[in-house]
């Protein structure tokens, strides 16, 4: 565990080790251990999941209490979340998810992706997902990233900043 901050600690995966993807069923096992116990000690447990539909992916989302998908408006992203939902909706029997919508570029394309996705899930799977929020395209966010520097620290005004102000309260609210 690495606490980037006094009340915000981060269990790192590795990038780029393909044994992390493919765990057997006793690493799975420990894993799922460490993390329900880890969990213990957190108010709020995040787990980020890759794109796409791998068989890690699936079983890191057997431990949350709510899924969130964060999505962008372009249609490989649209296509990958609905691949996940239907998986865990058919496979798993999850009902219920959450969006948020990333790289918006204006309330109106927000407002398209979020009635494009629901009006597939609602046809084919009979679900309706829930709207969390969307964070807008924003340079501040970029520049932050080649400062390796939190953008709601380094421009906690800027609009990508306030939409998370916005996203987390949301999200508190939800659980």
């Amino acid at each position: 565990m690495i606490y980037a901050r006094p009340n915000l600690a981060v269990l790192p995966g590795s990038s780029g080790v393909p044994e992390l993807v493919t765990l057997g069923a006793g690493q799975q096992e420990r894993l799922g251990s460490l993390i329900k116990m880890i969990s213990t000690d957190f108010d709020y447990v995040i787990i980020d999941t890759a794109a796409g539909i791998g068989a890690s992916v699936l079983w890191y989302n057997q431990f949350a209490d709510h899924n969130i998908f964060l999505l962008s408006p372009d249609p490989t992203s649209m296509t990958d979340a609905y691949a996940l939902i239907k998986l865990l909706c058919r496979d798993y029997g999850i009902d219920h998810f959450n969006l948020v919508l990333n790289f918006v570029r204006g309330v109106r394309e927000g407002k398209h992706t979020v009635e494009t996705i629901n009006r597939v899930t609602q046809r084919f799977l009979k679900l309706k997902l829930a709207h969390l929020g969307n964070i807008p395209e924003d340079t501040a966010v970029r520049r932050a990233v080649l400062d390796q520097v939190p953008f709601v620290e380094q421009t906690p005004g800027s609009k990508a900043a306030r939409a998370i102000h916005e996203l987390a309260q949301r999200v508190h609210t939800l659980i």
